[in-house]
């Protein structure tokens, strides 16, 4: 994806907290917003690596915009496996090579600006928006920022308790988590009407469950088909389909629709939050594009937060976040 020191695109996605020890309480995202800032502040903080450690992430910068009720994050990644850069004049007809050294990486960052207030009637959910550059796919975003979270509750257990239910007087610490889901773009509502649905799937997680004896197997992720009997009226597709997502969210948490926008097209399919009815990954996520950004975004990696490209996507975090 080639991008422009000029401009940019802006993904819309709400951050959801979560936790998984059933009744601990769901802490205030300024909360976690602290964590990441430490992340940023500590030279010595480990990265969050993928790819057996040749593709590594970290926080590189984060601050906390009280006037705005904003945090903002640049997130690095470098990346081993990349080859090395060059620069072209074609009027000389030449080239310069940028040689890595070992143990560099080439380098991206993105910014990820966070609402602190909460989604008016969505409850532990707060807006987020995600420059769209190369790296930076929302499912390594929400491991690097989980890794954080994790990291130092591991350190200090006791960043985050509660009292289990049933007269227990011993606190309990626990670890909480954010999930991300993409806000549906205009096009996929346009495309989904018009579309040839080739599949819709319900899907559920692989069980720990195992399946005959000695323990060598166990059940697998396993879906669930549904048919298009009769098309819904005109303009009622996306609110048939995820009406009927939500009835079965506590058995299937995703969904997954195949269809072909064009008659001759590419078949393409996205994958669902039944609970939400937001968009897991990137395709038909919601965008906006950022032009004549100045001053100009001059490197793929930058060393600080971009103060002016910043500072507009909190303007539309204040617009678009629902009171």
């Amino acid at each position: 994806m080639a991008i422009s020191r000029h401009q940019r695109n802006v993904l819309f996605f709400d951050l959801m907290v979560t936790r998984r020890a059933k009744h601990a309480p769901y802490p205030d995202i300024k909360r976690l917003a602290d964590l990441w800032i430490d992340a940023a502040q500590n030279p010595s903080f480990p990265v969050k690596a993928f790819e057996k450690g040749t593709v590594t992430y970290l926080v590189k910068d984060a601050e906390i915009d009280v006037a705005k009720e904003t945090v903002t994050l640049l997130i690095e990644a470098s990346n081993k496996n990349a080859p090395n850069a060059s620069y072209l004049d074609h009027d000389k007809r030449s080239k310069r090579d940028f040689l890595k050294r070992d143990p560099e990486g080439s380098g991206h960052s993105a910014h990820l600006v966070v609402s602190l207030k909460q989604q008016g009637g969505q409850p532990h959910t707060y807006l987020a928006l995600l420059e769209d550059v190369p790296m930076m796919p929302i499912h390594r975003v929400k491991s690097v920022l989980n890794f954080i979270i994790s990291q130092l509750c591991k350190a200090d257990p006791s960043k985050f308790e509660f009292t289990p239910p049933g007269g227990s007087k011993v606190a309990k610490p626990y670890i909480p988590r954010i999930e991300f889901g993409g806000h549906v773009s205009d096009r996929f509502q346009t495309d989904i009407e018009t579309a040839k649905i080739h599949a819709i799937r319900l899907l559920a997680p692989a069980s720990n469950q195992t399946l005959g004896q000695g323990g060598h197997l166990a059940y697998g992720e396993h879906e669930l088909e549904i048919k298009v009997k009769n098309r819904p009226v005109k303009g009622q597709t996306w609110t048939t389909l995820r009406g009927a997502f939500t009835a079965n969210k506590s058995k299937f948490p995703e969904a997954r629709i195949s269809f072909q926008p064009e008659d001759g097209g590419k078949s393409t399919s996205v994958r669902v939050d039944t609970a939400t009815g937001q968009i897991i990954g990137k395709d038909y996520v919601r965008f906006l594009k950022f032009g004549s950004i100045t001053p100009p975004l001059d490197s793929t990696a930058l060393d600080k937060i971009a103060q002016g490209f910043a500072n507009r996507v909190k303007t539309v975090v204040e617009k678009e976040r629902k009171p």
